[in-house]
């Protein structure tokens, strides 16, 4: 009886769901990370722009991210920089020495950041339809589709969430959706299929809705990806 009322629940809450806060017209740009961690030691990922002007259009910054950039890219000539002085400040407890010392690693490091971002050139890859974006906001902003109603779609074979099993994979999805009057920060994780739930962190509320999944699953070249496979894994449409 229970799963009755929810399978009613479910027609009639995706049936009512209202029109979405930020609607598709509304929208200035959608950034999309795409990541690996490998025990913290190596990350990689793709970084994508969704450009919105006359038509929709999908574009590869090839911006790697500020943790790539942190670890791989400047990380030696940071460390020769700074090594010394900050050990040095360690020897002796020097606390605002040391303090001083990482502040201005850090600034030299979000400096130098800043500096690649400007040498960038983005990649065009393809145009989007319109409808898998109105689906990715009706998604994110959906506060209908909760953790249970999500669970009668899914596969019983299929686990999701994040693991509890020691790994070194660290998976990552995260975007930034930008209008004019708002700005919505989503992200997921989780070693096991799908990385649900999404976290939206600027409402602060988990999300499940599939369409979010979907949308992205469209949106993300085949060939360009470490984690596309995974959100849809096992997920019925």
């Amino acid at each position: 009886m229970k799963k009755l009322l929810n399978i009613l629940f479910l027609i009639l809450g995706l049936s009512s769901i209202a029109k979405a806060q930020i609607d598709v017209d509304d929208v200035s740009s959608i950034s999309i990370t795409d990541q690996l961690n490998i025990n913290y030691e190596k990350i990689n990922s793709y970084v994508f722009e969704i450009c919105f002007k006359d038509s929709i259009e999908l574009w590869h910054t090839k911006q790697i991210t500020r943790g790539e950039f942190y670890q791989e890219i400047f990380k030696q000539q940071t460390d020769s920089v700074y090594s010394s002085s900050i050990l040095k400040a360690k020897r002796n407890k020097n606390i605002d020495s040391l303090i001083a010392m990482y502040e201005k690693r850090r600034e030299f490091l979000e400096n130098a950041y800043l500096n690649y971002c400007d040498t960038v050139q983005p990649v065009f890859i393809k145009y989007i339809p319109k409808d898998v974006i109105i689906n990715l906001l009706e998604g994110v902003q959906d506060s209908v589709y909760d953790e249970e109603i999500f669970l009668l779609e899914l596969n019983d074979k299929v686990s999701y969430g994040n693991s509890i099993t020691m790994t070194s994979y660290y998976p990552l999805f995260g975007m930034t959706i930008c209008s004019p009057t708002d700005t919505l920060v989503i992200f997921n994780y989780g070693q096991q299929d799908l990385m649900l739930p999404w976290w939206n962190k600027t409402k602060k509320r988990n999300l499940y809705n599939p369409k979010i999944n979907w949308s992205l699953y469209a949106i993300i070249p085949k060939e360009m990806s470490y984690n596309r496979e995974r959100l849809v894994k096992g997920l019925s449409k």
